[in-house]
């Protein structure tokens, strides 16, 4: 059984939970080094207090996902949720909002997900991505007015070059809207881990709205 939450970003939290985030991240990158824009060795030589300073800041808001599993006999409700075991993660950067035709676009960056392998096989990700759906819309639905024309976007990147990956993100709603280098994409100010050796990598950046009605339809 799984349970999905947003780990908490006070100052104070992030302290006890960073490390663990931190390994995490490296044995992602470690194990699965081809699909990633980042990299093991980049992120290794990033100390602990600058992830610390970017997991707590406020805004942009940068919060983590996390799936933790739960096996039979598990009775300790009272531990922190990041003491339990992870299952998985995605991370969400955002908003970055403008305004046209009197609508705000509300966008959403997606991406530094992974699932341990015990775990995968059974939609982990897909249930972290429709987690992290619903986790933006409702907090586009508390800092809008219902006067407010608004849209939620979620956007995420992926190479160009596996046509896999696209097939298996569009039935999840996403759609290629430009294709550009990694280079490019990091000029415009998300503050990712980004590789220097991939730099002139061709990436696609795709989107999709997310509904307004109460229950976000199955993804991925």
């Amino acid at each position: 059984m799984y349970s999905y939450s947003i780990l908490p970003c006070d100052y104070e939290s992030v302290l006890q939970w960073a490390p663990k985030f931190i390994h995490f991240r490296l044995n992602a990158l470690k194990s699965a080094p081809d699909h990633t824009t980042s990299s093991y060795e980049l992120e290794a030589a990033i100390p602990e207090s600058a992830w610390v300073f970017t997991l707590s800041k406020p805004n942009p808001v940068f919060r983590v996902l996390l799936c933790t599993a739960r096996h039979a006999g598990d009775e300790d409700d009272s531990l922190p949720v990041w003491e339990r075991e992870w299952a998985g993660i995605l991370c969400v950067y955002g908003p970055r909002s403008h305004t046209a035709h009197d609508t705000i676009t509300s966008t959403w960056y997606m991406g530094l997900g992974f699932v341990m392998p015990l775990h995968r096989g059974s939609g982990t990700l897909r249930h972290i991505f429709n987690f992290g759906i619903q986790t933006m819309r409702d907090f586009d639905r508390r800092r809008f007015d219902v006067a407010t024309r608004y849209e939620t976007r979620v956007q995420i990147i992926a190479k160009a070059n596996e046509p896999g990956t696209l097939r298996y993100y569009r039935t999840g709603g996403l759609q290629i809207t430009e294709q550009l280098t990694l280079g490019e994409y990091s000029k415009r100010g998300w503050d990712l881990p980004i590789c220097g050796d991939l730099l002139e990598m061709p990436i696609v950046v795709m989107e999709m709205v997310v509904e307004t009605q109460e229950n976000v339809r199955a993804r991925l």
